[in-house]
């Protein structure tokens, strides 16, 4: 068996993409208020195909930090970050983990007017950026975009971009549109003494459309596209990562009795990728694409909102291999006091993985979790 590529090697702009919260939407509001929040979960997958696949066990604690603030006018502050301890039982019985912070997020925006906003986005390099091949193995087991783990990337050496975001009503239709770009600096993924790796530059655009739809419903489109440069391993052309593009749709509704409800369907589809150079421990990827339904409600009961919810993750793989689906069902209960919000969750997972053409296992998971938030005076 070859030696598998580093996750950061593989896919490490997925992670420094996927920690620039701004880039979510179009538009992000303006910051008026200071506001800070932390998220704490575990998650937990247990495989019955342990012999087939080498994992009994995949596990996660995470602990998720943010914090925005307004500067000056038209001008604030934000940060995110988070620390997480990744565990893998393979079937031979040895453990195998991975622990640290993650790279810490900077980011300064400009609110022009209520439509324009723009960002200079800088990611530090907190990260574990160098990493054992024990580890690796760990963090990339934790990368399939089959498992929605909190955190799939502990380090990828830090970068620098731009953000430039635009959303206004075109009548009965609200538009938007959100263009960055991301570029990382060399590292040693393996640490000192081995190769320098420099992940590709990542450009990635938004649109989205939302209205309303009879009454009370309001609909709404968003498709994302990411291009990847080539990465880089000693200043030669490595890997070229395949484009990503994605589409999103939903609906909210109203139910009656203050519940409203949520319904959302989308489409992942990622390029074939290709490996440019030559190297023992790196390989081609397939093209994939990933589908996503769902939905949940939102109920008050008094000061407190529940919100049930479900999702199904259908993943295919042109290869076939690390195709699977994952169901899951659960519900949050947010607790409103006053500018603070406490927010418990539980969710339980169940799926199957089809490691290989004709080697299928099924699996059970669960995740739990606890967020607060607490937003300051005006």
């Amino acid at each position: 068996m070859s030696m598998p590529m580093p996750p950061r090697v593989r896919r490490v702009f997925c992670g420094v993409a996927a920690c620039l919260g701004a880039w979510a939407t179009p538009a992000a509001a303006q910051v008026t208020r200071p506001t800070v929040g932390a998220s704490l979960s575990w998650q937990s997958y247990s495989f019955d195909a342990a012999t087939t696949l080498g994992i009994e066990k995949l596990g996660l604690a995470s602990l998720y930090f943010s914090a925005a603030t307004p500067l000056i006018d038209r001008l604030s502050l934000s940060v995110t970050g988070a620390w997480a301890k990744g565990a893998m039982s393979q079937a031979g019985g040895e453990q195998l983990d991975i622990s640290g912070l993650t790279d810490t997020q900077v980011s300064l925006t400009y609110s022009a007017n209520e439509f324009i906003n723009l960002s200079g986005i800088f990611v530090a390099p907190t990260g574990k950026e160098s990493q054992t091949l024990k580890e690796s193995i760990v963090a990339g087991a934790m990368a399939s975009d089959l498992f929605p783990f909190k955190v799939s990337n502990w380090g990828s050496g830090g970068g620098m971009g731009v953000n430039a975001s635009l959303a206004h009503p075109a009548g009965p239709v609200g538009v938007g549109l959100s263009v960055g770009l991301i570029g990382g600096r060399e590292f040693k993924p393996l640490g000192e003494g081995q190769f320098a790796y420099r992940p590709g530059t990542l450009v990635r655009i938004v649109g989205a459309l939302d209205g309303t739809v009879g009454q009370a419903s309001k609909a709404s489109l968003q498709v994302t596209y990411h291009r990847y440069g080539s990465d880089q391993i000693d200043g030669a052309n490595l890997f070229q990562s395949g484009d990503r593009l994605q589409a999103l749709a939903s609906l909210a509704f109203p139910v009656g009795g203050g519940t409203n409800g949520i319904a959302y369907g989308g489409v992942t589809h990622r390029q074939r990728s290709t490996l440019l150079e030559s190297v023992i421990f790196a390989q081609d990827s397939p093209s994939q694409n990933l589908f996503v339904v769902g939905g949940g409600f939102r109920t008050p009961l008094g000061s407190r909102v529940l919100q049930p919810d479900a999702e199904l993750r259908v993943l295919r793989r042109s290869d076939s291999a690390g195709q699977g689906f994952d169901l899951r069902v659960g519900t949050s209960l947010e607790l409103r006091n006053g500018g603070s919000t406490l927010a418990p969750s539980a969710r339980v997972h169940y799926g199957k993985l089809e490691v290989r053409p004709g080697d299928k296992g099924s699996f059970f998971g669960f995740e739990l979790g606890l967020t607060a938030r607490l937003r300051g005076a005006r």
